[in-house]
């Protein structure tokens, strides 16, 4: 039995190790070690070897601490583990796992053990350490962006590609607004270079080899080495130069209208500013506007979204 319990541990361990550098450096199989890993310990480790160390246990009166010992791990890994996945709930069983260990695992201990010689102050203050880890630990992974958020974003980035494409579609060539339309093109031209970079990097090949999933959308790593390159070369900086380029060709065109110049400040403002009382007291920036957050997702969104807008703002010039 304490082969099999010493075998259970290393392998969930090892599979928890593997699973968690996926995860971090975006690679395929993350998902699946990380199931595999919690799934063996809470339902294989876990059970066996807390039941083994009871059997083996002279103290037997300390049952109840044995099964609040299996509750508690079992919350606390599972809600971590639809956390880390994005699954339904991951949320409300945070809510519970962050508390548990301090409201139902310490009261018992502190009852069941006070009395007992053989457990030491440095046993507990371990126990406290083990506790506040797991708490931080779960904090941490509270504070991501779900993956419904993410998902509502992945929805929208398709919503908008549509349009892309049926604009692309209706082009028609016009002679009038040549150097509107050649700002457009190389506008156009720069996000969907940065698009492609950004998604054959991370994994999901061409946009025209796409499928209706994304991998990696909560990826924050790849999207931002493009965007921002190094401190004296950045192509955010060099997509606002562009916006605004095609800004002005647009405004000092004859053939525009008062509105469609009111839609394009409105749309391509690179200089936006909000008004500091609207963000309580601190400005906010056109790329802090256009790019809440570098998860992937939200950026190719934002882009694909601002390729619709130049888009459209070239068909109502037609």
């Amino acid at each position: 039995m304490k082969k099999f319990i010493y075998i259970s541990g290393i392998a969930s361990a090892n599979l928890m190790f593997l699973g968690s550098m996926c995860k971090v450096q975006h690679w395929p199989g993350a998902n699946i070690f990380l199931v595999l890993a919690v799934f063996l310990f809470c339902f294989v480790f876990l059970p066996v070897g807390l039941y083994q160390s009871y059997k083996n246990s002279t103290g037997k009166k300390y049952g109840l601490l044995y099964v609040v010992s299996f509750i508690v791990f079992f919350i606390v890994f599972i809600s971590a583990l639809f956390k880390v996945l994005h699954w339904p709930g991951a949320g409300l069983l945070l809510l519970i796992g962050i508390p548990i260990p301090f409201i139902l695992f310490l009261p018992v201990y502190i009852i069941q053990t006070r009395k007992d010689k053989n457990y030491s102050m440095i046993n507990f203050m371990g126990i406290m350490f083990g506790l506040i880890f797991l708490a931080v630990y779960s904090s941490m992974l509270s504070i991501n962006v779900s993956g419904s958020v993410l998902r509502s974003f992945e929805k929208q980035y398709y919503s908008n590609l549509n349009k892309v494409i049926l604009l692309y579609s209706n082009e028609e060539n016009n002679g009038k607004n040549a150097e509107v339309i050649k700002k457009g093109k190389e506008l156009c031209s720069f996000i969907e270079m940065l698009k492609s970079e950004i998604l054959e990097i991370s994994g999901n090949g061409k946009i025209e080899k796409m499928n209706n999933s994304i991998y990696g959308i909560d990826n924050s790593d790849v999207a931002s080495r493009i965007l921002i390159n190094d401190e004296k070369y950045s192509s955010l900086d060099e997509l606002k130069v562009k916006v605004k380029s095609f800004r002005e060709a647009l405004l000092s065109s004859e053939n525009s209208s008062l509105e469609l110049k009111t839609l394009a400040n409105k749309l391509l403002d690179v200089d936006y500013n909000l008004e500091p009382e609207k963000q309580d007291g601190k400005s906010i920036t056109w790329e802090n506007k256009e790019f809440l957050s570098y998860h992937m997702i939200i950026v190719i969104d934002a882009l694909t979204r601002l390729e619709s807008n130049v888009k459209f703002i070239e068909k109502e010039l037609q």
